[in-house]
């Protein structure tokens, strides 16, 4: 599926440095932050620190600038997942992030779900 023609295509870049870390949302640990992208069904997660150290990927090269649902960071705690829309370059709506909330719940039905809404300033560059 996507995930795994992500990392076959990507032999450079930013993508090739951090594609041993995506995972799908079935390897999500409990207690980790990741960054994800959803696009269509398909849920691609990165952690938010490697070794230790906030990397530089961002949401849109996860996807390759392709359109996504929703894009943002969650954690799952006690069977909780807690899922926001904090994505600064595509900047989904909270519409978004509901339907989002309703994909994952159909796909994974043993968690429980909140939603984050992020409604702050969003620093740095963006589209």
């Amino acid at each position: 599926m996507y995930l795994k023609n992500l990392c076959e295509q990507s032999s450079k870049g930013k993508i090739a440095r951090c594609k041993e870390y995506l995972l799908t949302f079935d390897e999500a640990q409990e207690n980790i932050k990741y960054q994800y992208v959803l696009i269509d069904t398909e849920i691609i997660l990165l952690p938010c620190l490697i070794n230790n150290k906030r990397h530089k990927l961002f949401h849109n090269t996860m996807c390759y600038n392709r359109d996504v649902t929703c894009s943002g960071e969650l954690i799952i705690n006690n069977n909780i997942c807690i899922i926001d829309n904090f994505s600064g370059h595509y900047r989904p709506p909270e519409t978004n992030l509901i339907l989002c909330i309703e994909i994952f719940k159909k796909l994974y039905p043993q968690y429980d779900y909140r939603a984050e809404v992020f409604t702050g300033e969003y620093k740095g560059k963006t589209k």
